[in-house]
């Protein structure tokens, strides 16, 4: 879908999308208690954990919005059981030991998603769960075993989600387990979120120092009747960059100041690179894009921290540097760091490529609105914010669709 923009202000008071990484989390816990969830988004990613979650077993009413479980079927024996992750890396990383830990004898999984999904792949599951098989075919992953308690040592230096999945699916077993980090886990503000919902859903977890975490096993989960989705404040970050934009008021109601969300901090980040030149995004890799785009409209900036980028839904640097370099930005890249000069911006020389990434094509419609332009590929926020245009509708923002 190709959208294209031209000048124009937003201005107006919008409530923030629901957390789109408290969702995913709740949704498991949810269906491990026969529970409730209000406050959802039909976001692509969101469909992925509930249809991933029904052929689980778990049976499921989901009208967008809210998502009520019953009980579950148990999974037969022998049998192969398909899970459609589309794009979600989120639901890929915690449904794998989910699965596993519901798994009868002989089931066989078939995980299944984009090509960008698959080549993103799961290493740090196949060298931890060293009883559990893996190997790639044509049509996806094929996992067969069982989640067994026990010792585990995991590298979670690429990404949170790992250690999520396990935190979430070991106190399943029926005996205890030990997690020991290799490195510094990445993303502690996810774990924080993980760490919370698991607390309102009664499972207990204990820390030992910085990278043992000690999970008794045969728990149950017990989240309350009906669990609410709060406020995301990264979906968030990628409105209140209007601020930033002569001309805009742009007030985001519904979002937590003490939220467990590590993005809770994105405002903060903001100011920083505006006034001191500089930001850290290693804990807030998904703000990276957005940053980018205020970097450009503060005419230049550091961004470091930004290695883990390149393993996103696309290559969130090399793609976002060649899209800002249609207005005239340079930019010196680095393994992890990026230095944006805007001397000289103009409308885009050509139109933008979203490069089926949803924060990538948010990180540049704020662009479109001061300079003009048109946009490839604006459908891919239907993975994480789908009402993003009608928001910017709401707020004033005008465009055409072709």
């Amino acid at each position: 879908m190709r959208l294209t923009f031209g000048k124009s202000n937003a201005v107006g008071t919008v409530q923030a999308p629901p957390s789109k990484s408290y969702a995913h989390r709740l949704l498991i816990a949810a269906a491990l208690s026969c529970g409730r969830v209000d406050g959802l988004a039909p976001s692509q990613d969101i469909l992925a954990t509930v249809d991933c979650l029904r052929a689980l077993g778990f049976e499921c009413g989901y009208d967008g919005k809210c998502a009520v479980f019953g009980t579950r079927r148990d999974l037969l024996p022998g049998s192969r059981i398909v899970l459609p992750c589309r794009e979600s890396g989120s639901t890929m990383r915690f449904i794998i030991p989910l699965a596993l830990a519901l798994a009868a004898n002989g089931t066989e999984f078939l995980i299944t998603g984009s090509d960008r999904l698959l080549e993103r792949g799961i290493a740090p599951y196949v060298k931890t769960l060293s009883k559990v098989s893996f190997r790639y075919d044509t049509d996806g992953i094929v996992m067969s075993g069982r989640l067994e308690p026990g010792d585990f040592m995991l590298d979670a230096s690429t990404s949170s989600q790992y250690l999520t999945g396990l935190m979430m699916a070991l106190p399943l077993c029926a005996g205890d387990s030990c997690i020991r980090l290799e490195n510094e886990p990445v993303s502690r503000g996810y774990l924080d979120i993980t760490q919370d919902v698991l607390s309102q859903a009664g499972i207990r977890l204990e820390w030992q120092g910085g990278r043992q975490l000690n999970i008794p096993g045969g728990q149950h989960y017990s989240l309350p009747a009906s669990a609410k989705v709060e406020g995301d404040w990264t979906n968030a970050a990628y409105l209140e960059i209007y601020n930033f934009i002569d001309g805009n008021k742009v007030d985001i109601s519904g979002l937590r100041g003490d939220s467990a969300q590590g993005d809770r901090v994105c405002r903060e980040m903001m100011f920083r690179l505006v006034n001191e030149g500089q930001v850290d995004i290693s804990e807030n890799i998904d703000l990276g894009p957005v940053l980018f785009t205020l970097a450009v409209l503060n005419g230049k900036g550091r961004i470091t921290g930004t290695r883990r980028l390149a393993i996103k839904e696309s290559d969130r640097v090399g793609d976002m540097v060649s899209e800002l370099e249609a207005f005239g930005v340079e930019a010196r890249v680095s393994e992890n760091e990026v230095d944006i000069s805007a001397p000289q911006l103009h409308a885009p020389s050509r139109t933008l490529n979203g490069h089926n990434d949803h924060r990538l094509v948010m990180a540049l419609v704020p662009l479109l609105t001061v300079f003009t332009g048109s946009i490839d590929g604006a459908e891919a926020v239907s993975k994480s914010f789908p009402d993003y245009f009608e928001v910017l509708t709401e707020l004033g923002i005008g465009y055409d669709r072709r």
